[in-house]
C-alpha cells in the first residue's frame, strides 16, 4: 500500500532481503493445555531502528522491483509478478504495488521515484 495521492509512473520498489534482521520478528513459545497437546504462541518483537529505516537502494542487496510504472527486468528469486493495484472507491482505498511470490521472507521498500 502506498499514499492515497500516488501515481503509478511516481512510484519505484525494491525488494531488500530480510536476512539483515538481527532479531526475529516474533518469539515462539510451546502452550500445553494437556498432557497430549498444545500449541505454538508467537508473541510479536519490537523491531529496532535499524530495523525501520529506510533501506540503502544503492546496495547490492535491494533489487529494484518496480519503477516508474512498470516491473523491471531484474528478478528476486521467488517474486513472480509485481502489478499496480489504483484505489477504488468502495473497494481499495489506497493504491498498492501487488507481489506475487513464494513462501518466504521479503522485505519490500516502496518510495517515490
Amino acid at each position: 500500500m502506498v499514499p492515497q495521492a500516488a501515481q503509478r509512473d511516481s512510484v519505484c520498489m525494491w525488494e531488500c532481503g530480510s536476512g539483515e534482521l538481527s532479531v526475529p520478528a516474533f518469539t515462539w513459545e510451546w502452550v500445553t493445555f494437556s498432557t497430549s497437546g498444545g500449541h505454538w504462541k508467537a508473541t510479536a518483537q519490537v523491531p529496532s531502528v535499524a530495523a525501520t529505516t529506510a533501506p540503502d537502494t544503492s546496495s547490492p542487496s535491494c533489487v529494484e522491483i518496480w519503477r516508474s510504472g512498470i516491473a523491471t527486468n531484474n528478478r528476486v528469486v521467488g517474486v513472480s509478478d509485481v502489478e499496480w493495484l489504483p484505489a477504488r472507491p468502495g473497494t481499495a482505498m489506497f493504491p498498492a504495488v501487488t507481489v506475487q511470490s513464494e513462501n518466504g521472507a521479503y522485505a519490500f521498500f516502496a518510495s517515490s521515484c
